[in-house]
Formats: C-alpha cells, structure tokens, sequence
C-alpha cells in the first residue's frame, strides 16, 4: 500500500481493543478504537478510514445494526465484523444486509486478520481510484480500459474479490 490505512474499531471489550490496536500499529496501521457505538459513528461522519471493524455482541448494539449505519456513512468502506460467537443466522444477515466484508472469529489468527485487513483496504483505495476515473470522463473509451485495468490488478492481487459466488437463492458463498 503507498498510503498509510485507517482502520476504525468498535468493540465493548477495551482489551479487545488494546489488543487489536496494538497488532494493527506493529504493522504501521492507523487504528482508532471505540467502546461507544454513538462516538464511533460521529468519528466517521468525520473522517475518511480504509477498513470498519465491529465486535458482533454488544450491549448497546450488535454488530450488525452497527454496520448497516456505518454503510450510511462510508459506503464504500469494507466492513469486517469479529467475534467470539458463531452465529449462522447473523453471518447471514450480516453479508445479505450490511454488506459484511469478511466475518472473522475471536481469538484471530494475527496473520489472518492482517492479510483480511490489507485486501480490504485495497479493495477500498480500488473502488476509490474507480470513482475518480469515472468522475473524470465517464463517457470516454480509455476510462473504460483504465477501469478493467484495475479491477484485473485487483483481480491478480486478490484472486476471486471481484467475483461473488452464489447458490440458488441468491445468498453468497463464502
């Protein structure tokens, strides 16, 4: 990555989060970690981050509500949600309504969440180069062939993140 990443953290566990935030430095990722669901959507509304992470049960909000007002506010930013319970029924409604990037259990796997991390951020700085290059002239030929030109370097970075595989009912594969 040429830009530093942002990464915003909510969970009601500080040592979760003093955890989390303190892997995600040792890789020279900015993190700025929240116990307050309110104070980390008001930190969003103002500031621009790479990568939203939520803890799934919380006692003000679960994870999911969570993300769907977080997509509100930063649409394209890739959202992960972390947790220590395994919840099919809320894995589904968090991939079909809060549009969940990846749903990762705890204890992470520090290698795991960093690799989760980074795709999601490139994911979001290709949306973001995407957006300008439309921006820029959206009816123009070479727009076109720059914007195949990185979806297929996302596609050579991160096989399959531009594809979405999904059974017959139309809900996605993981």
């Amino acid at each position: 990555m040429d830009k530093k990443v942002k990464v915003v953290c909510l969970d009601d566990d500080n040592s979760v989060l003093k955890a989390l935030s303190r892997l995600l430095r040792s890789h020279q990722i900015d993190c700025n970690s929240f116990t307050n669901p309110t104070k980390c959507l008001c930190f969003l509304r103002h500031n621009t981050v790479d990568v939203i992470i939520s803890d799934y049960r919380m006692p003000e909000i679960n994870g999911v509500d969570f993300l769907l007002l977080a997509r509100i506010i930063a649409p394209s930013t890739p959202r992960i949600i972390l947790s220590a319970f395994t919840d099919p029924d809320g894995l589904i409604r968090a991939i079909n309504s809060a549009g969940v990037f990846r749903y990762l259990t705890k204890p992470w796997d520090d290698k795991v969440i960093m690799s989760v991390i980074h795709n999601a951020a490139k994911l979001h700085n290709s949306y973001l180069d995407l957006k300008s290059l439309i921006a820029d002239d959206s009816n123009s030929k070479d727009s076109v062939i720059e914007i195949q030109s990185v979806i297929d370097k996302l596609e050579r970075e991160t096989p399959g993140i531009s594809r979405i595989k999904r059974d017959r009912d139309g809900y996605i594969i993981l």
